[in-house]
């Protein structure tokens, strides 16, 4: 189809059909949190009988282009489309992005704003002042400013800065993933919608066609970690634990490790202080995506998930991973450090691991019942998968959006 033919088309669907701008500036065919969230809306938008118009970068960072490729998340042909925008520079992104918004917003139910550039926020509130339909920001983390400036990121702080003071607060309304970021917009007095993690839009994990590696059979159990070696993830608190646990139980848990980090660097860093949980304990797989990372979590007995309460930015986020481990049926132990008791209740259908520290994470899983307690975990999960349904919040975001409207 010529570049003609596809204006054509994309201007006739907008003529017929209830339709949604999402603006992002960065690549949404990837393995990352955001990416994930912003593709599991776009599904839950689709299911809700809208068209996507979604708005990215040309440029190549990642190795899929989605124009090249079908889309990898289960849409239906018609129900998105993809515009490319050249990005020689933020500043020549962020304002094509608003030229091409610009004429389409009035006739759109809304624009959502998936982005962390300051230049993207600017030409966004030019949108909501010059367009009726709201103008919602979404919202996944919220950096604290004190650890920022603490860290010397002066650059990231002052960004950051600039964004939590001035200009979320020139936005319709926003998408905070958790209540500690809906607090922050009540300080801000900024309407808010909440929208946790949601599942991944085509759960290849549930579907029974699919063979995974068996866990029957073995004397031990085994762990799942995915995150980064920052003591803010908990791979300290998790390592110190199993050290613990190897001193009064020897060979009953092995671990395995998941992130663009080596087990070099692991052992470089926490090996020799946790010494009685052993090298050959630990399977590092290295950066895993797509099925390799899918096979790894339903071959595991366990996802555990730190997320130590100390550090305030665990209290902001919303674990996607937590999400990913519901849809593939593998249970999770993660920490009370964000909204996790909103949704589930724990020891019911999640471990809990209190405040994610070392001695919280040696208490839940020294119990002599812990397989028992996991298989029973398990059993339940089907009964909270509607909790993070990307149907269910994106009608709740169009209703959010329909409300904003009314008050314009």
């Amino acid at each position: 189809m010529s570049y003609l033919d596809r204006w054509i088309s994309l201007r006739e669907s907008f003529a017929l059909a209830r339709h949604v701008i999402i603006l992002c500036d960065h690549e949404v065919c990837c393995e990352t949190a955001q990416a994930s969230r912003i593709n599991s809306l776009i599904a839950g938008l689709t299911s809700n009988n809208c068209h996507v118009l979604l708005i990215i970068p040309k440029h190549q960072n990642y190795e899929k282009n989605v124009l090249q490729s079908e889309f990898p998340y289960g849409l239906s042909d018609g129900s998105l489309s993809i515009i490319r925008i050249g990005r020689k520079s933020s500043i020549a992104y962020a304002l094509r992005a608003f030229c091409f918004t610009f004429e389409r917003l009035n006739s759109s139910i809304m624009l959502y704003v998936s982005s962390s550039n300051p230049l993207q926020h600017f030409f966004s509130a030019l949108l909501r002042l010059c367009r009726s339909s709201p103008v919602i920001l979404d919202v996944g983390e919220w950096h604290s400013l004190d650890d920022l400036l603490k860290s010397w990121n002066l650059k990231s702080l002052l960004i950051e800065w600039i964004n939590q003071r001035f200009l979320i607060r020139n936005y319709s309304g926003v998408a905070a993933i958790s209540s500690a970021i809906a607090s922050k917009c009540d300080i801000l007095k900024v309407p808010y919608c909440l929208i946790p993690a949601l599942l991944p839009a085509n759960p290849v994990g549930l579907s029974d066609t699919r063979e995974y590696p068996k866990r029957s059979g073995k004397s031990f159990l085994r762990l799942f970690y995915s995150g980064t070696l920052k003591k803010e993830d908990g791979i300290e608190a998790i390592l110190h634990a199993m050290h613990l646990l190897e001193l009064d139980n020897p060979g009953r848990f092995k671990l395995t490790t998941s992130g663009s980090f080596s087990k070099d660097n692991l052992l470089a860093l926490y090996g020799n202080s946790y010494n009685n949980f052993t090298i050959d304990q630990i399977d590092h797989k290295g950066w895993l995506s797509g099925d390799d990372y899918l096979d790894v979590i339903t071959a595991c007995d366990l996802v555990v998930i730190p997320r130590p309460i100390m550090y305030i930015n665990n209290r902001f986020s919303f674990p996607t991973r937590l999400v990913q481990a519901i849809a593939l049926g593998t249970p999770i132990a993660i920490s009370d450090s964000t909204d996790i008791p909103l949704y589930l209740k724990p020891n019911y259908n999640y471990i809990s691991l209190g405040d994610g520290s070392c001695s919280s994470i040696v208490r839940a899983l020294s119990r002599d019942s812990l397989q028992d307690h996991i298989l029973s975990v398990k059993s339940r999960l089907p009964e909270i998968t509607h909790l993070f349904d990307p149907k269910q919040h994106a009608s709740k975001l169009l209703l959010f959006a329909s409300n904003l409207s009314r008050k314009a």
